[in-house]
């Protein structure tokens, strides 16, 4: 009943489909057939500035990784690909929802902007995203991952970075394809899904079409509460997504509709296990509609209009039958811009932007409107000495007043080496559910400092050191008052945190295939709320180092060996240090500190290419090899148990072109 409306636009697109079925001849990109390293440095960048720019000269520390790579790799969702990124971790909020940490800091509630063609895919009431099986990686073409403040660009949800999901275009799928996933633990299926894919070029008209639905499990393994309460969570912690993503583009008009229906189903309440299921549906409807002209030589035009619905956070009690809570976000959004070349090394681009908002607790019979009007610019200055990008944004918030905030970039390649230079500002307003529960509340405001050092070692092999630091005031932060009948939820400012640290990856990548190193290393410099902090209430000793869930020190390996021009090898590693965690509460009601060893997990994946016949790639494959009982920990001190990640999983992938 819930996921009706995706299936029927397929039902809808079948002519579409068996049209595709006859397209022209295949025209892969190089994205599906790999790149060279020296191409991917040079690979145009659209996260991190309104300019495009290479990797090497995006005024960002950003990170990409091809349809390629998570192919070779055997990734089972996004969590599996971001683990291989410096500063990329994970933790869990309620009812089995799981949301990422960045550098060192829990983004989930409006830290980290999530995009999908250009769409903000965070739910508005609280701006979080949901990761495990949510967004299905055979829809990517490439993943653009920018860490750092990208408030100045993308406004107030984008405090700590930005993950901007490419999808394949008609060009890269130019007929239909069929890709599937499957996964088994030991005592429970962990996870299968099928998509559809297709994409057509018709002289000027390019239209494509991407549906996907499955389900999973987050883990086989017993989850013990903060009150040793415990729950087998064999078929009791289920993923289910669906998503379908149409695209449509003549000339410079181009129109996409993405269509996202995801639901956990789970006992593990605020604090304590719940006595019946409760299902969360994150349901959101986008329709997004862009234009693009260029009015002369030097003056190019771009407008855009979004309209979503979403209905974030929905809960179902099963056992009662009743909504948990009930909210809808319906919001406008209207733009312009305006790129003006005034040479050849120095171009501006100015615009506007209105955003409305109507944000409704049904239950309560509450409403928040809200409304936000934009001024922003960006200039590109390039020269011998290097490139230098200035830019600003002016919010005017219905709710919250003026900000200013300002970003600037500098990059110079120099041979074998580059370097960037990059100061950000971020301002993040609190969200319509951080305001329902306490209306006073002011918004966060954050500062980082960059710098990035990268050297050619030849053609095949590159190095990268940066270093960071982050500090932010007036941060909003999230608790739970326990109860006897209900857990009482609170967001309050405190008034300082901070992390600083540095990243080492290097890239080698010749005809044997890859190998991708990487470490990074994070330390708290101010904390000022005790939700965050690895606090041992009974001996009062504070490990001010580290925050909750997040190791200081995290390594990942992923690589990929050709044994055969269609065969290849793809082992990956991923190192966590010691992690904090509150597993427990006391006999006075104080949440018990748990200390975790370092943590190994080990994954291996086989693919072979046009395996028995052309156009059918298989892969099959097991993560979590070495069967490690790995967690996802509550960053803060909510009540919340570390949940149970899924035990060893043998997977099978397939993927095939019509």
């Amino acid at each position: 009943m819930r996921f009706s409306t995706p299936c029927n636009l397929c039902l809808a697109l079948l002519p579409f489909q068996v049209m595709a079925a006859t397209a022209v001849e295949n025209n892969t990109v190089k994205y599906l057939q790999g790149l060279s390293l020296e191409e991917l440095m040079e690979t145009p960048i659209s996260v991190s500035a309104k300019h495009e720019s290479s990797l090497r000269e995006t005024p960002s520390i950003v990170s990409v990784i091809t349809a390629d790579e998570i192919a070779k790799s055997g990734a089972r969702d996004l969590i599996d690909v971001l683990r291989t990124v410096p500063g990329f971790d994970f933790g869990v909020d309620i009812d089995g929802v799981v949301g990422v940490g960045v550098r060192g800091t829990w983004a989930h509630e409006g830290g980290l902007l999530l995009l999908i063609d250009g769409i903000e895919m965070n739910e508005r009431g609280y701006a979080t995203t949901q990761f495990g099986q949510h967004y299905p990686l055979a829809h990517i073409q490439r993943i653009e991952i920018m860490r750092g403040a990208g408030s100045v660009i993308y406004g107030g949800m984008a405090k700590l970075g930005v993950i901007n999901i490419i999808t394949k275009s008609a060009e890269d799928l130019s007929g239909v394809h069929l890709a599937g996933s499957y996964g088994k633990m030991a005592k429970a299926v962990g996870h299968q899904n099928i998509s559809l894919m297709a994409g057509e070029v018709i002289d000027d008209l390019k239209v494509s079409f991407l549906a996907t639905k499955g389900t999973g499990q987050r883990s086989d393994r017993v989850y013990t509460d903060a009150a040793g309460n415990t729950l087998d969570l064999t078929n009791s912690n289920h993923t289910k997504p669906q998503m379908v993503n149409f695209g449509m583009q003549y000339k410079g008009l181009s129109f996409r509709a993405l269509l996202d229906d995801y639901q956990t189903d789970g006992r593990d309440g605020l604090s304590k296990i719940r006595t019946n299921l409760t299902t969360r549906n994150f349901k959101s409807d986008n329709f997004d509609l862009r234009y693009q002209e260029n009015l002369s030589p030097k003056l190019k035009l771009n407008v855009n209009l979004n309209y979503s619905r979403q209905k974030p956070w929905e809960a179902w009690d099963y056992g009662d039958n009743v909504f948990l809570e009930r909210e809808t976000s319906d919001r406008y959004i209207g733009g312009l811009n305006l790129q003006y070349q005034f040479s050849e090394n120095f171009d501006v681009i100015m615009g506007v932007e209105h955003r409305q908002e109507q944000f409704t607790d049904r239950l309560a019979d509450v409403s928040l409107p809200n409304r936000n009007n934009t001024v922003f610019f960006e200039s590109l200055n390039k020269g011998d000495w290097g490139n230098l990008t200035l830019g600003a944004r002016y919010d005017q918030y219905s709710r919250f007043g003026k900000n200013l905030a300002p970003r600037l970039g500098f990059t110079r390649n120099f041979g074998s080496f580059h370097v960037k230079a990059l100061y950000n500002h971020a301002f993040r307003a609190p969200t319509a559910f951080n305001l329902l529960i306490n209306p006073t509340l002011r918004p966060e405001l954050t500062k980082t400092l960059e710098f990035s050092l990268g050297y050619d070692i030849n053609k095949n092999m590159l190095v990268t050191a940066n270093v960071f630091n982050m500090q932010s005031k007036d941060t909003i932060v999230y608790g739970v008052i326990p109860g006897e009948q209900s857990d009482a939820e609170i967001y309050y400012n405190a008034a300082k945190s901070g992390t600083r640290g540095a990243e080492l990856e290097t890239r080698w990548k010749d005809s044997w295939g890859y190998i991708t190193a990487n470490y990074s290393y994070y330390r708290v410099t101010q904390n000022q709320s005790n939700a965050f902090k690895a606090l041992d209430y009974q001996t009062g000793e504070a490990h001010d180092t580290a925050h909750l869930a997040f190791a200081t020190h995290k390594a990942s390996l992923n690589s990929s060996f050709n044994l055969t021009p269609k065969l290849s090898l793809n082992p990956s590693l991923q190192w966590y240090g010691s992690r904090y965690a509150y597993n427990q509460v006391s006999d006075s009601g104080q949440s018990v500190l748990k200390r975790y060893s370092p943590t190994l997990l080990a994954n291996v994946f086989l693919r072979q290419q046009d395996f028995l016949t052309k156009n059918l790639d298989v892969g099959i494959g097991v993560y979590n090899l070495l069967n490690k009982d790995f967690e996802f920990i509550q960053p803060y001190d909510g009540g919340h148990a570390p949940l149970p990640d899924k035990s060893r999983e043998f997977i099978l992938n397939f993927a095939y072109k019509f």
